[in-house]
């Protein structure tokens, strides 16, 4: 497991965080460690979802309308 210093997890953000999908890194200050940067196993998961949610809302039709109409109209029918 990789140690680096709080410095370090800001000068190099991005190449730390993609080494942390493949190994765990241990960020530390002044020699005590703080925080783990580890791999999030669902990322894959959540990423599919958001791609098939954004495709799904680029599906739905456009309105040339404001909606507030519409909205008050079912509040009003409640």
């Amino acid at each position: 497991m990789k140690t680096i210093s709080v410095e370090q997890l800001h000068r190099q953000t991005d190449e730390l965080v993609r080494r942390a999908a493949v190994e765990d890194i241990v960020v530390a200050e002044g020699g005590r460690p703080l925080a783990v940067l580890t791999r999030f196993g669902e990322a894959e998961r959540l990423r599919r979802h958001w791609e098939e949610r954004e495709h799904a809302l680029a599906a739905l039709p456009v309105l040339g309308t404001d909606s507030t109409r519409f909205v008050s109209e079912d509040r009003e029918g409640r």
